[in-house]
């Protein structure tokens, strides 16, 4: 395999398994089965399973979304695929949103809990 093929590969893999499908945060981890276990909107309000979101699936997810918006901004230098340019625009589109729903100025939440059509990238 080539270096662009490793890199195509591995952009896939991230997409398919670490990429929120409603909210277009990329996750720290998954499950094996590929299934995803984030606190509710109640919980989140009540502070569980903790106020700062340790210990969950989105815990880095503003550090590991702007690391894969890098990558895809890379990769469509370098191969000048549309759908790469997309799903860069759809992380850029994310990390506005993280940067948007805090009450202080220069706060970025590290994830939130959205319905299926509150992401324009849900399902891409």
């Amino acid at each position: 395999m080539t270096a662009t093929s490793l890199a195509e590969s591995a952009l896939a893999e991230i997409a398919s398994r670490f990429v929120h499908p409603h909210s277009g945060i990329v996750l720290d981890y998954v499950s094996p089965d590929g299934s995803i276990d984030l606190p509710s909107p109640d919980e989140l309000a009540d502070g569980k399973p903790n106020a700062l979101a340790w210990w969950t699936p989105g815990e880095n997810g503003a550090f590991f979304t702007g690391l894969h918006l890098l990558a895809l901004t890379r990769a469509a230098t370098v191969h000048g695929d549309q759908a790469i340019v997309e799903r860069a625009r759809c992380a850029a589109g994310t990390l506005i949103r993280l940067a948007s729903v805090g009450r202080r100025p220069g706060f970025v939440a590290r994830m939130v809990v959205s319905t299926p059509n509150g992401c324009p990238c849900a399902d891409r």
